[in-house]
């Protein structure tokens, strides 16, 4: 519950929200479609439901308010044959969550096809246009989760040939199906993926993937790889990408369970709240986990999705 709530449509609307919780002293509390998020108490502030709405399209780029959902803007680009957002299917939020996140899947992350970012400061109400080399993207990371100051209005993305379809649930699709390489095959591999693997969090709450895959470097690789010789990888910029899922399954925690929060058996880098679940259940299951992890295999999760209030820890 929040002490303070408005939903805002246009720029308008977002500095009245502002003004007036400058006048109150009020901390602000951005929300998109909240599927990446984790309420942990009561808001002592004013939460702006972000609502803010219009995109378009050229061979150049495409531009999309931040209250638009990702999954249809995907989908959108999808059928008129704009590439380069494909292995980002189905992945649920809203535009103005993405690169905050820097969500990314099946190769591809959002800061390898983002042009401009649009903001506005809560506090000065200035309007700053983020280069992407100003957004300090990392893995799901970007400067937006630090400086909560400014809230992100609209993207701008440049549409992208080059495919990616290294990964096997990808590589496997297309073989299977006799298609040949293109933006819209991959887009109906990862979609068929995702269906496959994630249960819909419409019918099985969750927040999706619980923790971040964790990046090791390649001496630590090669320690894990001569004790494990089937741990999956995958190379990163960073280092050397491993499975979080893997690692979870390996232990055989699917189906674990902490009052109303259980690991889903369906993939193991979902907590699926089946019961109205507090938020301590929540943090126990947290901890029993990334307590195994650590354990068996030295490597230390860490949690993905937002914790708000943010001092609240899992």
């Amino acid at each position: 519950m929040a002490r303070w709530f408005c939903q805002v449509n246009n720029h308008e609307e977002l500095l009245e929200a502002a003004a007036f919780a400058k006048e109150r002293s009020l901390h602000i509390f951005v929300l998109g479609l909240g599927t990446n998020l984790i309420l942990g108490k009561h808001i002592d502030g004013l939460v702006i439901r972000n609502n803010i709405r219009g995109k378009t399209f050229s061979d150049s780029e495409v531009k999309a308010a931040s209250g638009e959902n990702w999954e249809e803007l995907v989908g959108f680009c999808n059928y008129k044959g704009v590439p380069g957002l494909e292995n980002l299917a189905l992945i649920p939020g809203s535009v103005g969550a993405a690169p905050i996140q820097n969500i990314g899947a099946y190769g591809v992350e959002l800061s390898d096809r983002l042009k401009t970012v649009e903001t506005l400061n809560l506090i000065t109400n200035e309007v700053v246009t983020f280069s992407n080399a100003d957004c300090e993207f990392s893995y799901r990371d970007s400067r937006f989760k630090k400086e909560k100051e400014w809230f992100v209005t609209g993207v701008t993305i440049s549409p992208r040939n080059e495919l990616v379809f290294e990964y096997p649930d990808v590589k496997a699709y297309l073989e299977e199906n006799e298609l040949k390489e293109s933006s819209k095959a991959i887009y109906r591999a990862v979609c068929a993926a995702r269906v496959r693997k994630l249960p819909d969090f419409r019918r099985f709450p969750n927040v999706g993937s619980f923790f971040k895959n964790p990046i090791v470097t390649t001496e630590e690789y090669q320690r894990l790889k001569d004790r494990f010789p089937e741990m999956p990888k995958h190379i990163d910029p960073r280092g050397i990408k491993l499975s979080a899922a893997w690692l979870i399954d390996s232990l055989g925690l699917k189906g674990e369970s902490v009052g109303g929060i259980s690991i889903s058996r369906q993939h193991a880098l979902v907590l699926v709240n089946h019961s109205a679940a507090t938020f301590d259940d929540l943090q126990k299951i947290s901890k029993f986990i990334r307590k195994r992890v650590y354990s068996a295999y030295n490597v230390l999760l860490e949690v993905e999705p937002e914790v708000c209030p943010p001092q609240l820890s899992l």
